[in-house]
């Protein structure tokens, strides 16, 4: 897995000259000020691309794409870019780039739930019978980030309040070796909590979690959590 600290030392020009810095390709449905300008604060070049939906993909990515393959050295999609066809059209923009394409597995599980709830369930986790609402049931999102390294930290308050749920998503996370955010869509039914679907990707007007999506991709420290629950996997 290639770090941040690669990266910029494999770009390092040994007559002195600054290391470049990392270059990311971030896909998303609409121009993101907050993913640049925190990518700027962590000294990162991230190009967001502007892709459309194609309905025959079910949300897929379309192939509007101008240009030259871009000089990224890895590439992600936000959650309003993850459809059917993302998985395929990252590969694609990771072998015309030679960027690096994380998350992809992930990212199929979640541009389809009822997949993802049978590969989860074939892993072991307790997942919905059908991913509908049913009398009886809260739902719940949590979110983790977390770094290839396998350091994870979770994102908002929802965690906080619930260990089991917190477990779920921080065991899903390493299973599938995610880097940077992830999320499940939770139930829960008296004292049993079940999976219901998969997030991949930040939200992409959200600074903290474009920060913590961006310091997983990179394996770059996460900052310390204040309410305590930094934890290695």
């Amino acid at each position: 897995m290639i770090a941040a600290a690669d990266l910029l030392l494999a770009t390092v020009d040994h007559r002195g000259a600054p290391p470049r810095r990392p270059q990311v390709g971030w896909l998303s449905a609409a121009a993101r000020p907050a993913v640049t300008a925190v990518a700027r604060r962590l000294g990162v070049d991230v190009e967001v691309r502007v892709v459309g939906p194609d309905p025959a993909l079910d949300g897929g990515l379309d192939g509007r794409l101008d240009g030259a393959a871009p000089a990224w050295d890895l590439v992600t999609a936000d959650v309003s870019a993850v459809g059917r066809g993302t998985p395929a059209r990252l590969a694609h923009l990771a072998r015309s780039s030679g960027a690096r394409c994380p998350n992809t597995v992930a990212l199929g599980l979640a541009a389809d739930p009822a997949a993802a709830r049978v590969a989860l369930a074939a892993a072991g986790f307790p997942v919905t019978d059908d991913g509908g609402p049913a009398r009886g049931r809260t739902a719940v999102t949590v979110a983790v980030a977390r770094r290839p390294s396998g350091w994870w930290r979770p994102l908002g308050r929802t965690a906080a309040s619930d260990p089991r749920v917190l477990e779920l998503a921080a065991s899903a996370a390493a299973g599938l070796d995610v880097c940077g955010v992830f999320a499940l869509d939770l139930v829960t039914v008296g004292d049993g909590v079940l999976v219901e679907a998969v997030r991949v990707g930040p939200d992409p007007d959200d600074p903290v979690a474009v920060e913590a999506h961006l310091r997983g991709l990179l394996d770059l420290p996460l900052e310390a959590d204040p309410a305590g629950w930094l934890a290695a996997t």
